[in-house]
């Protein structure tokens, strides 16, 4: 590569690093937030107290890095070195032992690593791509500090931040990142050979490491059933389970009659022991999901079940809620095949009607 080509490489790579990402600001971002920042809790690599404000330190940022790209483990032993100012009982001495003998993190030239100063974008996503052994890619690229956000924003790490590299990061910053290179499709480098004398990376299949790391995969679906409901027909469900379209999983302590019906994003692992899936963490769509809860005596007298007259203020204002033929009906937990206009008609309970793109759904709880 000549001098002038090279010059040109490392400004069009400088242009690229310093433009501004901006947060999306679409209407469901919060509800995209909740279920990410559940997913980083479920699988262990961020803890439960958020904090999103709160810088993060560097100890915190090895600690995280190491998590999400399955190095998770002590150092098999006693770490062979570790910085001067990590002491014996320091809470994270064994990721950041681990960090340093694998090159992810080497300190300044006395020995000292600061653990508890904040860490800056360059910091963190310099020892994230060193995770991930694309190190060796980002020096071609223009090294430190340069050639490690061109990379982690080459890969989508970066999406949707709007930091500069030298800018401390927020909880909330580290969780967006951690998440972006959690899910991002990039290709595994499954080692390094050398060819006539130059350093060269053996690459894997492109996968994430959500998959190839945690085995955890992301479907969106209804929740048609739980234990002993589905609503289908009067089958029962196996104890701490529940149907999301016509498949089965175990869903631990999750409330699943709450969200009865609806569209929601879920996560699940799949066991390597029972080769079993398991829920992770949910999210209602929001936008996806019409709910309508109407008391009983709201109802209007001409109501049927393809139109549902009710009240919606004390002003006896009317609405209308036009119901599609294929809607499913489900009384007192019990669906029927042929429901008739009179269930309506009860002057006790309600009732809740989910409109969705699948099946749509009448509850009457009388």
């Amino acid at each position: 590569m000549n001098k002038f080509i090279k010059i040109v490489h490392i400004a069009l790579v400088f242009c690229l690093i310093c433009q501004q990402f901006f947060i999306n600001t679409a209407v469901n971002a919060n509800e995209t937030a909740s279920i990410n920042n559940q997913l980083l809790k479920a699988l262990g690599i961020m803890d439960s107290k958020f904090e999103a404000d709160r810088d993060v330190t560097k100890a915190e940022a090895v600690t995280i890095i190491m998590r999400l790209a399955g190095l998770n483990h002590a150092p098999s032993g006693e770490a062979k070195k570790n910085f001067k100012d990590i002491s014996n009982d320091f809470w994270a001495k064994d990721y950041i032992a681990a960090a340093l003998d694998s090159g992810i993190v080497n300190g300044d030239k006395e020995g000292y690593f600061y653990p508890d100063a904040p860490v800056t974008l360059q910091e963190f996503s310099k020892m994230l791509i060193c995770a991930l052994h694309y190190g060796y890619i980002a020096d071609i690229n223009g090294g430190y500090p340069t050639g490690y956000l061109y990379q982690a924003n080459k890969l989508k790490f970066l999406k949707d931040i709007s930091v500069a590299g030298n800018e401390k990061l927020t909880r909330e910053a580290v969780s967006m990142i951690v998440y972006n290179a959690l899910t991002a499709r990039i290709s595994m480098i499954e080692g390094v050979f050398y060819q006539n004398g130059e350093q060269q990376e053996q690459f894997g299949e492109t996968t994430s490491l959500l998959n190839a790391v945690f085995d955890t995969y992301k479907v969106r679906a209804q929740i048609t059933g739980y234990d002993v409901f589905n609503i289908f027909n009067t089958e029962v469900i196996r104890e701490g389970y529940a149907m999301f379209d016509t498949q089965l999983y175990k869903v631990g302590a999750y409330n699943i009659q709450e969200y009865l019906g609806q569209v929601v994003d879920m996560y699940y692992q799949v066991s390597e022991e029972d080769d079993e899936n398991t829920v992770l963490c949910i999210e209602p769509r929001v936008s996806t999901n019409e709910i309508y809860t109407i008391p009983s005596e709201q109802i209007e007298d001409g109501t049927n079940l393809n139109l549902i007259q009710y009240q919606i203020d004390d002003n006896s204002r009317i609405r209308e809620l036009k119901i599609p033929d294929d809607a499913i009906v489900i009384y007192n937990n019990v669906r029927l095949q042929n429901p008739t206009d009179d269930l309506l008609k009860k002057a006790v309970g309600n009732m809740k009607v989910i409109l969705t793109e699948q099946y749509n759904l009448i509850f009457v709880n009388h």
